[in-house]
């Protein structure tokens, strides 16, 4: 108690709550409550981190902000585990991700290759997930597609016009990949 008494100000300029802060508790909203529990969490100085979905919790900004202080955990060494449905956001925060399917690990492996299994295990149980959006912001509908099927890559063509004058890509460079 003492310790967040004395980081009271700092959780709640982080948790953005200071015009709520005198309403009692039970009249936040779900969100804010979510922000203002995760912002007691991050500003007690804690070595291992617990965190469940909190991350997708508010706008973009705060959930940056989120993010950010989450990276400087991990700069620290700090342990950090988030448990979360949101596989694009698990890629870009973890060093290794757990895929736990009814209380059973089914693997432990790096971002890429555990993120590929929990796909793989959506489309066997036949669930539907959104596809990425598309060019012009608008969300998919993710078609499931037989798990058993194969896919045969005929062709593969890549092109970066305006750098054929070196044989790299520079950071945002257009790249274009046409597969059949």
């Amino acid at each position: 108690r003492k310790e967040i008494a004395r980081r009271f100000d700092a959780i709640v300029e982080f948790a953005e709550l200071e015009q709520f802060i005198d309403n009692q508790v039970k009249y936040y909203s779900s969100g804010m409550y979510v922000r203002l529990g995760f912002a007691v969490a991050v500003n007690t100085d804690p070595d291992v981190l617990l965190v469940d979905e909190v991350l997708a919790v508010g706008d973009e900004r705060f959930q940056q902000k989120c993010l950010d202080r989450v990276a400087e955990f991990q700069a620290q060494g700090k342990t950090i585990v988030v448990v979360s449905h949101s596989p694009d956001m698990m890629r870009q925060i973890c060093d290794e991700i757990l895929v736990i399917d009814r209380g059973e690990l089914v693997v432990q492996a790096p971002p890429g290759e555990a993120i590929r299994i929990f796909r793989d295990r959506l489309i066997d149980a036949g669930l539907a997930a959104p596809e990425p959006e598309t060019a012009d912001g608008a969300l998919r509908d993710h078609i499931a597609v037989a798990h058993h099927r194969q896919v045969t890559i005929g062709d593969v063509e890549i092109a970066y016009p305006g750098s054929q004058e070196r044989p790299y890509l520079s950071t945002g460079d257009p790249l274009t990949v046409t597969v059949g």
